[in-house]
C-alpha cells in the first residue's frame, strides 16, 4: 500500500480555492489535472499563489460517481470565479491520507481507506 493516513483534530479553519465536480475513478487524475490548473491560473491572474500543497477532498465513495472538491489552500479569503469556489475548511476531526502513486492505481487504497474509515465510522 502506498498511502499513509492519520486521524487530524484540525483546530484551525484554512481558507481555500476549489472546484466541486463529479467524476470517476478511473478519470480521477484527468479531471484533478484540470481542476488544479483552473485555479492556479485563476491565482495567477490574481496576483496570490497558493499556500500549501493541493487536496482532493471526497463527498461520495461511488467510484463510478465521485462528488470531489479539488483545490489549494491560501491565505485569505479570495473571490471565487465561475467554478472556481471560495471557502474556508472546518475545524474538527478529519482523515487525512497522502497517497504516494499514479491515480489509475488507487482503486485497492482508496477501498481499504473506505473500509477503515468505516470502521472507525467517518463518512466521507
Amino acid at each position: 500500500m502506498k498511502y499513509q493516513c492519520k486521524l487530524v483534530d484540525d483546530e484551525t479553519a484554512r481558507y481555500v480555492l476549489s472546484i466541486k465536480t463529479t467524476t470517476t475513478l478511473e478519470n480521477l487524475s484527468k479531471t484533478l489535472s484540470q481542476c488544479y490548473s483552473a485555479i492556479e491560473g485563476y491565482l495567477y491572474k490574481m496576483g496570490e499563489h497558493p499556500l500549501g500543497a493541493p487536496f482532493v477532498a471526497f463527498h461520495s465513495n461511488d467510484t463510478d460517481n465521485l462528488v470531489i472538491e479539488a483545490g489549494y489552500p491560501v491565505s485569505k479569503l479570495i473571490a471565487g470565479k465561475g467554478d472556481i469556489i471560495a471557502s474556508e475548511l472546518p475545524t474538527g476531526k478529519k482523515v487525512s491520507c497522502t497517497y504516494m502513486g499514479p491515480y489509475e492505481k488507487i482503486k485497492p487504497d482508496y477501498d481499504d481507506i473506505m473500509a477503515w474509515m468505516k470502521k472507525h465510522n467517518f463518512k466521507p
